[in-house]
């Protein structure tokens, strides 16, 4: 089974209208594997990060850029009282990471990114 969206190169938010979202509100998934799984048997589509769509191949999905989708914002959560120990290394690693994901300045926005659509194939 190949979703009609899966054969396009990009795809616009009005191009998803009708589709099913799986995005937390109608349907809860306790990881990203059960959430592909749902894709991959053709119960939705889900719009995800571009980091996740590079990390995540998968046999029966495809991402497909949304041009239009807005941004997504990325933040770190850190304690009050300061950064002590491991805290600023990991801090540092995880902000350069996001960086070279996403192309952003890595201050808390995937700048330059566009969320991507993950459609059942069978190619």
């Amino acid at each position: 089974m190949t979703h009609p969206l899966a054969g396009c190169r990009s795809l616009t938010l009005a191009d998803l209208d009708g589709e099913p979202v799986l995005d937390g509100r109608t349907r809860r998934t306790s990881s990203l594997e059960e959430k592909f799984e749902l894709i991959a048997s053709g119960q939705g589509i889900a719009l995800v990060p571009v980091s996740i769509a590079g990390t995540y191949s998968r046999p029966g999905l495809v991402y497909r850029a949304v041009t239009d989708a807005p941004p997504v914002e990325t933040c770190l959560a850190v304690p009050e009282d300061g950064c002590t120990g491991p805290v600023p290394d990991f801090l540092d690693i995880a902000t350069a990471l996001l960086r070279r994901l996403s192309g952003g300045s890595g201050k808390g926005e995937e700048a330059g990114t566009t969320s991507l659509a993950g459609a059942p194939s069978t190619d």
